[in-house]
């Protein structure tokens, strides 16, 4: 039996206060839904060690290793000093026979594709999931395929279906859920939607409105219309955002920006609705808000895109496969 150990953060922000990561639903609870015990695995919280315990991260993994079977140690690192592990111990760790992988939600142009670079001789595999690109111009990913980084693969993020699923009851014309500071593009969403009289539900998720994630999902699962602004914080690239995901699993009309990471995963017009400025978009929110029969055929095609292709289960067999378990 395959023994993985996943080394990953317990608190959003390192902050016990704003409850548990999205890693708990994005990664163990659709590893829960995938295993048919075929894996045991264990937990390491990277943050807890140094915030709750003191503990020496690169002690406790040796520690671990040495008194326990493992396969495989699936990683994601944390932008904060001294939590992750030095480039000694993943030397270490290797040397003992584990596979050791590092997963990227995020990868911007410094913490993430720096460190990617950084880290691949020392790393098995480097699995993003945000597919960062630039319209116009190649994804940022092709420098992976540099000699120094040739262990990188993109996938996307995998959706745990006990929150995310199709929900007939749809009683909220349009959501938008995220962070919006340090965004323009969504500050400017939130004055115009105003301007135009729009019912617009936007919620600031865990951080900003301390949601859980069954309170957060549920308000994406009753929206008939999604919102997706697809660029990073630092506004020159976009990235696959988990919520288009969220929405098209959820059965919700995803409109997102137009950019070319969401057209590695679903076609424009048959699975969403793209606009390229704010007089398109609100244009397209107030007619397929009245056109309800044109608006459940495109998103239920993007549903259906999304259970067919990019459910979790398919995330797991493919970043399992790659790995060689």
């Amino acid at each position: 039996m395959t023994k993985i150990l996943f080394v990953t953060e317990k608190w959003c922000d390192l902050n016990p206060d704003l409850g548990l990561t999205n890693s708990y639903h994005n990664i163990f609870q659709t590893f829960e839904h995938f295993n048919d015990g075929e894996y045991t695995y264990d937990i390491i919280h990277l943050d807890e060690c140094k915030v709750r315990y003191n503990a020496d991260i690169n002690q406790v993994l040796i520690d671990y290793c040495n008194n326990h079977k493992t396969d495989v140690i699936m990683f994601t690192l944390l932008n904060a000093e001294g939590v992750n592990p030095s480039i000694d111990t993943y030397s270490k760790l290797r040397s003992m026979g584990c596979y050791l992988c590092v997963i990227w939600p995020d990868t911007g142009p410094s913490w993430g594709m720096q460190t990617i670079q950084e880290l691949s001789p020392y790393i098995d595999l480097h699995v993003s999931w945000d597919n960062p690109k630039t319209a116009g111009v190649k994804g940022f990913h092709e420098l992976y395929t540099a000699p120094r980084v040739y262990n990188h693969m993109s996938l996307w993020t995998p959706e745990d279906s006990a929150l995310y699923y199709y929900e007939e009851n749809k009683d909220i014309d349009i959501s938008f859920m995220g962070s919006i500071d340090k965004y323009r593009d969504r500050e400017e969403f939130v004055r115009l939607a105003k301007v135009h009289d729009l019912n617009v539900h936007v919620g600031g998720g865990q951080r900003r409105e301390k949601l859980s994630p069954n309170q957060y999902a549920s308000i994406i699962r009753r929206s008939k219309i999604g919102i997706n602004f697809s660029l990073s914080q630092t506004g020159v690239f976009h990235q696959a955002k988990g919520k288009m995901f969220e929405y098209t699993a959820s059965g919700g009309l995803l409109m997102e920006f137009d950019n070319p990471s969401i057209k590695d995963f679903f076609e424009e017009g048959l699975d969403y609705v793209a606009f390229s400025n704010w007089d398109e978009l609100f244009s397209k929110l107030k007619y397929y808000l009245e056109n309800e029969d044109e608006r459940n055929r495109i998103a239920n095609h993007g549903h259906q895109t999304f259970m067919n292709k990019w459910n979790s289960n398919i995330y797991w067999k493919t970043l399992l496969g790659k790995v060689g378990y």
